[in-house]
Protein backbone atom coordinates (compact mmCIF):
# COMPACT_ATOMS: atom_id res chain seq x y z
CA UNK A 1 0.00 0.00 0.00
CA UNK A 2 0.78 3.50 -0.20
CA UNK A 3 2.04 5.69 2.28
CA UNK A 4 -0.92 7.42 4.54
CA UNK A 5 -2.31 10.96 4.37
CA UNK A 6 -0.97 13.22 6.74
CA UNK A 7 2.58 11.11 6.20
CA UNK A 8 5.36 14.16 7.16
CA UNK A 9 8.96 14.02 7.01
CA UNK A 10 10.53 15.33 10.01
CA UNK A 11 13.59 16.92 9.85
CA UNK A 12 16.13 14.19 11.41
CA UNK A 13 18.14 17.23 14.23
CA UNK A 14 14.37 16.76 15.42
CA UNK A 15 13.65 12.87 15.67
CA UNK A 16 14.59 12.57 19.03
CA UNK A 17 11.82 14.15 19.84
CA UNK A 18 9.34 11.82 18.28
CA UNK A 19 10.77 9.38 21.37
CA UNK A 20 11.33 11.79 24.05
CA UNK A 21 8.15 10.70 25.97
CA UNK A 22 9.27 7.32 26.35
CA UNK A 23 5.92 5.58 23.86
CA UNK A 24 5.79 1.93 23.58
CA UNK A 25 7.09 1.37 19.76
CA UNK A 26 6.33 -1.50 17.05
CA UNK A 27 9.68 -2.33 15.83
CA UNK A 28 9.69 -4.12 12.25
CA UNK A 29 11.91 -5.56 10.18
CA UNK A 30 12.61 -7.25 6.95
CA UNK A 31 15.14 -9.83 5.14
CA UNK A 32 14.58 -12.01 1.87
CA UNK A 33 11.19 -10.84 1.70
CA UNK A 34 9.76 -11.79 4.76
CA UNK A 35 8.64 -9.02 6.93
CA UNK A 36 8.08 -8.78 10.60
CA UNK A 37 6.55 -6.65 13.64
CA UNK A 38 7.05 -6.74 17.08
CA UNK A 39 6.43 -4.74 19.86
CA UNK A 40 8.82 -3.30 22.23
CA UNK A 41 8.80 -1.44 25.41
CA UNK A 42 12.05 -0.23 25.75
CA UNK A 43 13.31 2.15 23.76
CA UNK A 44 14.40 5.68 23.46
CA UNK A 45 16.84 8.06 21.86
CA UNK A 46 20.68 8.33 22.74
CA UNK A 47 21.73 11.03 20.07
CA UNK A 48 21.08 14.30 18.37
CA UNK A 49 23.26 14.39 15.82
CA UNK A 50 23.42 12.24 14.01
CA UNK A 51 20.45 11.21 15.47
CA UNK A 52 20.47 7.47 17.44
CA UNK A 53 18.19 5.16 19.04
CA UNK A 54 18.16 2.14 21.09
CA UNK A 55 15.85 -0.58 21.70
CA UNK A 56 16.35 -4.36 23.36
CA UNK A 57 15.45 -6.77 21.20
CA UNK A 58 15.06 -10.24 23.22
CA UNK A 59 17.23 -13.06 21.20
CA UNK A 60 13.85 -15.25 20.97
CA UNK A 61 12.48 -13.00 18.72
CA UNK A 62 12.08 -13.11 14.80
CA UNK A 63 12.57 -9.60 14.19
CA UNK A 64 15.73 -9.70 15.98
CA UNK A 65 16.93 -12.09 13.65
CA UNK A 66 15.74 -9.97 10.63
CA UNK A 67 16.80 -7.10 12.04
CA UNK A 68 20.48 -8.79 12.42
CA UNK A 69 20.36 -9.98 8.58
CA UNK A 70 19.40 -6.87 7.54
CA UNK A 71 20.74 -4.52 9.57
CA UNK A 72 18.31 -2.05 9.47
CA UNK A 73 15.12 -1.57 11.30
CA UNK A 74 12.08 1.01 11.94
CA UNK A 75 10.48 2.23 15.58
CA UNK A 76 6.91 3.09 15.17
CA UNK A 77 4.69 4.86 18.02
CA UNK A 78 1.21 3.23 18.05
CA UNK A 79 -2.06 5.13 19.01
CA UNK A 80 -5.10 3.92 21.43
CA UNK A 81 -7.27 2.46 18.94
CA UNK A 82 -4.17 0.28 17.81
CA UNK A 83 -3.54 -1.32 21.82
CA UNK A 84 -4.83 -4.42 21.08
CA UNK A 85 -3.02 -5.27 17.92
CA UNK A 86 0.08 -3.85 20.17
CA UNK A 87 -0.82 -6.15 22.67
CA UNK A 88 -1.36 -9.12 19.95
CA UNK A 89 2.05 -8.46 17.99
CA UNK A 90 3.86 -8.06 21.30
CA UNK A 91 2.84 -11.72 22.98
CA UNK A 92 2.95 -13.60 19.83
CA UNK A 93 5.82 -14.98 17.86
CA UNK A 94 6.41 -15.17 14.11
CA UNK A 95 8.22 -18.54 15.30
CA UNK A 96 5.13 -20.20 16.36
CA UNK A 97 3.04 -18.04 13.99
CA UNK A 98 4.17 -17.82 10.87
CA UNK A 99 1.10 -15.99 9.58
CA UNK A 100 1.02 -13.62 12.73
CA UNK A 101 1.04 -10.22 10.33
CA UNK A 102 -2.16 -11.90 8.05
CA UNK A 103 -3.95 -13.16 11.39
CA UNK A 104 -4.14 -9.73 12.69
CA UNK A 105 -4.81 -7.86 9.15
CA UNK A 106 -1.70 -5.94 9.57
CA UNK A 107 -1.06 -3.85 6.46
CA UNK A 108 2.24 -2.41 5.33
CA UNK A 109 3.99 -0.03 3.73
CA UNK A 110 7.35 1.30 2.20
CA UNK A 111 8.61 4.66 3.58
CA UNK A 112 9.75 7.03 0.57
CA UNK A 113 13.09 7.97 -0.52
CA UNK A 114 15.31 5.08 1.18
CA UNK A 115 17.25 4.92 -2.11
CA UNK A 116 20.50 3.72 -0.36
CA UNK A 117 18.72 0.57 1.51
CA UNK A 118 18.25 -2.19 -1.15
CA UNK A 119 15.04 -2.84 -0.98
CA UNK A 120 15.24 -6.52 1.01
CA UNK A 121 16.65 -4.59 3.63
CA UNK A 122 14.03 -1.84 3.97
CA UNK A 123 11.50 -2.00 7.05
CA UNK A 124 7.98 -1.72 6.45
CA UNK A 125 5.89 0.27 7.66
CA UNK A 126 3.02 0.48 10.01
CA UNK A 127 -0.27 2.54 8.54
CA UNK A 128 -2.12 4.39 12.17
CA UNK A 129 0.84 4.94 14.02
CA UNK A 130 1.58 8.54 15.27
CA UNK A 131 5.59 8.42 13.79
CA UNK A 132 8.17 6.02 12.20
CA UNK A 133 11.63 6.23 12.32
CA UNK A 134 13.59 3.91 10.06
CA UNK A 135 17.27 3.40 11.64
CA UNK A 136 20.58 1.81 10.15
CA UNK A 137 21.99 -0.58 13.27
CA UNK A 138 25.79 0.88 14.29
CA UNK A 139 26.94 -2.58 15.54
CA UNK A 140 27.78 -3.12 18.74
CA UNK A 141 28.37 -7.02 19.51
CA UNK A 142 28.88 -6.90 22.76
CA UNK A 143 26.16 -5.16 24.05
CA UNK A 144 23.74 -7.01 21.51
CA UNK A 145 24.70 -10.20 22.84
CA UNK A 146 25.27 -8.87 26.78
CA UNK A 147 22.27 -6.60 26.99
CA UNK A 148 20.52 -7.13 23.85
CA UNK A 149 20.55 -3.56 23.22
CA UNK A 150 21.03 -2.37 19.70
CA UNK A 151 21.58 1.39 18.55
CA UNK A 152 21.01 2.58 15.37
CA UNK A 153 21.52 5.46 13.31
CA UNK A 154 17.76 7.18 12.27
CA UNK A 155 18.10 7.62 8.26
CA UNK A 156 14.46 8.79 7.90
CA UNK A 157 11.74 10.08 10.55
CA UNK A 158 7.98 10.90 9.93
CA UNK A 159 4.90 11.71 11.84
CA UNK A 160 1.44 12.26 11.31
CA UNK A 161 1.29 15.73 10.54
CA UNK A 162 -2.01 16.48 12.49
CA UNK A 163 -0.27 15.55 15.75
CA UNK A 164 3.54 16.76 15.10
CA UNK A 165 3.78 20.33 13.98
CA UNK A 166 6.69 22.39 13.86
CA UNK A 167 9.25 20.17 15.65
CA UNK A 168 6.64 18.75 18.48
CA UNK A 169 3.93 16.92 19.69
CA UNK A 170 0.29 18.83 19.38
CA UNK A 171 -1.63 16.37 22.01
CA UNK A 172 -3.45 18.96 23.36
CA UNK A 173 -5.44 19.70 20.36
CA UNK A 174 -5.75 16.14 18.98
CA UNK A 175 -8.35 13.96 19.27
CA UNK A 176 -7.13 11.28 22.14
CA UNK A 177 -7.79 8.61 19.51
CA UNK A 178 -3.86 9.90 18.46
CA UNK A 179 -2.48 9.41 22.18
CA UNK A 180 0.80 7.27 22.49
CA UNK A 181 0.92 4.16 24.16
CA UNK A 182 2.90 3.22 27.13
CA UNK A 183 3.31 -0.42 28.45
CA UNK A 184 3.12 -1.21 31.85
CA UNK A 185 2.12 -4.67 32.75
CA UNK A 186 -0.31 -7.69 32.38
CA UNK A 187 -1.82 -6.59 29.31
CA UNK A 188 -1.83 -2.66 31.00
CA UNK A 189 -1.37 0.68 28.63
CA UNK A 190 -1.51 3.94 30.10
CA UNK A 191 -2.16 7.05 27.17
CA UNK A 192 -0.33 9.81 27.24
CA UNK A 193 -1.63 12.62 29.83
CA UNK A 194 -2.33 16.27 29.34
CA UNK A 195 0.62 19.16 28.71
CA UNK A 196 2.13 20.68 31.69
CA UNK A 197 3.91 23.87 30.54
CA UNK A 198 7.33 24.33 33.56
CA UNK A 199 8.04 27.26 32.65
CA UNK A 200 7.10 30.40 31.63
CA UNK A 201 8.79 31.84 28.13
CA UNK A 202 11.89 33.02 28.21
CA UNK A 203 12.88 32.09 31.63
CA UNK A 204 15.21 29.66 30.44
CA UNK A 205 18.83 30.72 29.79
CA UNK A 206 20.03 29.48 26.50
CA UNK A 207 21.89 25.73 28.43
CA UNK A 208 18.87 25.46 30.06
CA UNK A 209 18.88 26.42 33.84
CA UNK A 210 16.48 28.92 35.48
CA UNK A 211 17.07 32.48 35.09
CA UNK A 212 18.06 34.69 38.29
CA UNK A 213 14.40 35.37 39.74
CA UNK A 214 12.26 32.90 37.67
CA UNK A 215 11.29 30.74 40.66
CA UNK A 216 8.78 33.43 41.89
CA UNK A 217 7.71 33.43 38.26
CA UNK A 218 6.90 29.51 37.94
CA UNK A 219 5.06 29.86 41.84
CA UNK A 220 2.99 32.28 40.47
CA UNK A 221 2.10 29.91 37.85
CA UNK A 222 1.41 27.11 40.12
CA UNK A 223 -1.42 29.09 42.12
CA UNK A 224 -3.40 30.19 39.45
CA UNK A 225 -2.84 27.01 37.11
CA UNK A 226 -6.73 25.23 37.68
CA UNK A 227 -6.69 22.00 38.76
CA UNK A 228 -5.66 19.62 36.29
CA UNK A 229 -8.76 17.44 34.48
CA UNK A 230 -9.22 13.61 34.45
CA UNK A 231 -6.56 12.25 32.66
CA UNK A 232 -8.23 9.97 30.13
CA UNK A 233 -7.98 5.96 31.25
CA UNK A 234 -8.29 3.35 28.16
CA UNK A 235 -9.65 0.13 28.72
CA UNK A 236 -8.76 -2.74 26.01
CA UNK A 237 -12.14 -4.08 26.04
CA UNK A 238 -14.12 -0.98 25.82
CA UNK A 239 -11.43 0.22 22.91
CA UNK A 240 -12.65 -2.77 21.00
CA UNK A 241 -16.19 -1.66 21.22
CA UNK A 242 -14.73 2.19 20.37
CA UNK A 243 -15.64 3.64 23.85
CA UNK A 244 -13.77 5.91 25.14
CA UNK A 245 -13.50 6.63 29.32
CA UNK A 246 -12.25 8.72 31.61
CA UNK A 247 -11.03 8.39 35.21
CA UNK A 248 -13.96 10.46 36.51
CA UNK A 249 -17.06 8.51 36.61
CA UNK A 250 -19.37 11.27 36.26
CA UNK A 251 -17.50 12.72 33.12
CA UNK A 252 -19.91 9.99 31.26
CA UNK A 253 -18.38 8.18 27.36
CA UNK A 254 -17.56 9.19 23.96
CA UNK A 255 -16.84 7.09 20.96
CA UNK A 256 -13.46 6.47 19.02
CA UNK A 257 -13.53 6.34 15.23
CA UNK A 258 -14.66 2.96 13.81
CA UNK A 259 -11.29 1.65 13.34
CA UNK A 260 -11.58 1.26 17.18
CA UNK A 261 -14.11 -0.63 17.39
CA UNK A 262 -12.84 -3.30 14.81
CA UNK A 263 -10.20 -4.64 17.15
CA UNK A 264 -11.06 -7.66 18.75
CA UNK A 265 -11.68 -7.91 22.08
CA UNK A 266 -8.54 -9.37 24.58
CA UNK A 267 -9.34 -12.42 25.90
CA UNK A 268 -8.32 -11.65 29.79
CA UNK A 269 -4.91 -11.18 31.21
CA UNK A 270 -1.79 -12.23 30.32
CA UNK A 271 -0.41 -13.99 33.19
CA UNK A 272 2.11 -11.37 34.29
CA UNK A 273 3.80 -8.69 33.79
CA UNK A 274 5.52 -8.81 30.02
CA UNK A 275 8.77 -7.25 29.82
CA UNK A 276 10.99 -6.69 26.95
CA UNK A 277 11.85 -10.26 26.82
CA UNK A 278 8.45 -11.24 26.71
CA UNK A 279 7.30 -9.86 23.38
CA UNK A 280 7.58 -12.75 21.14
CA UNK A 281 8.16 -11.32 17.65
Amino acid sequence: MHAPAHFTPVPLDKAYRLLNHGPTVLVSAAHGGQPNVMAAAWACALDFSPPKVTVVLDKATRTRELVEASGHFALQLPTVPQAALTEALGTESAHTHPDKLQRHHVELFDAPGLNDVPAEHRPPLVPGCAAWLVCRVIPEPHNQQTYDLFIGEVIGAWADGRIFKDGHWDYENAGPEWRSLHYIAGGHFYAIGDAIRARPAGHFHAHGSLAPGSVGGLAKIARVCPPPRPVPCFNLEDLAQGVLCSSSSDQGSSRLPTAARTLATLSGETGGALWPQDWRM
